[in-house]
């Protein structure tokens, strides 16, 4: 799998209340973009999209969080993607447009974590789980054609790609950063997905994204000072 790269950046009011509330983010698509890569038998191609969407996470302290929960995430992309793959020396392509293509969290509101933040803000998210949807309709020929037909699958189609199932992220990580009542996360995360469920080594989409978002902490109520 390789490595996706997120950049989140989240603006909370904190008044130095522990036991904060759920956090919803707006991800910024001017700042935040996805790099894809699709590979057919070791031949590939790239293309890149903004991201838009939210995320939602839950600190244990506003002001100097010692633990982090992902609550929900929704990485939509907005533009289309557009790969050609040419087999090597010649033996076939596939065509592909991928569009309408989103990203998300199988279980809105179940909290995934929660893990440690560290002394120096660092924290790892492992095998987090993840949908896709969306369409990508391809048109192979050659080599390519040969090896979706011996998969039981035409030369010219659309996938649904929510019927690919839940995938799983191999790590997001990253570093919390508090200055006052501005929260700044940088994440790194993995996700590849088969795009052949009985051949995963023929094709696979790779998922790298840099993402920038923000949100504001829900406020406590009067004299509530641990946040229950």
């Amino acid at each position: 799998m390789r490595g996706l790269a997120i950049g989140v950046v989240l603006c909370v009011a904190a008044a130095g209340v522990r036991g904060v509330g759920p956090t919803e983010l707006t991800i910024d698509p001017v700042q935040s973009f996805a790099d894809f890569e699709l590979c057919v038998v070791g031949a590939c191609d790239t293309d890149v999209s903004p991201i838009a969407g939210m995320m939602a996470i839950e600190l244990d302290a506003p002001t100097d969080p010692t633990a982090i929960s992902l609550l929900d995430y929704h990485f939509i992309l907005t533009e289309p993607l557009e790969f050609y793959v040419e087999i090597i020396f010649g033996a076939g392509a596939i065509d592909v447009l991928a569009t309408n293509v989103e990203l998300m969290y199988p279980f809105p509101g179940v909290a995934f974590g929660p893990v440690v933040v560290d002394v120096t803000g660092v924290f790892e998210f492992l095998t987090v789980p993840a949908l896709a949807s969306g369409t990508a309709a391809y048109e192979a020929s050659g080599l390519a054609c040969t090896l979706l037909q011996g998969q039981g699958l035409p030369c010219v189609d659309q996938v649904d790609l929510s019927s690919l199932g839940e995938r799983t992220a191999d790590s997001m990580s990253g570093v919390v950063v508090v200055v006052g009542d501005v929260v700044v996360l940088f994440i790194d995360a993995a996700l590849s997905v088969p795009l052949i469920p009985g051949s995963p080594d023929t094709a696979q989409l790779n998922f790298v994204g840099h993402i920038v978002a923000a949100g504001v902490i829900p406020s406590q109520g009067p004299g509530d000072f641990d946040g229950d």
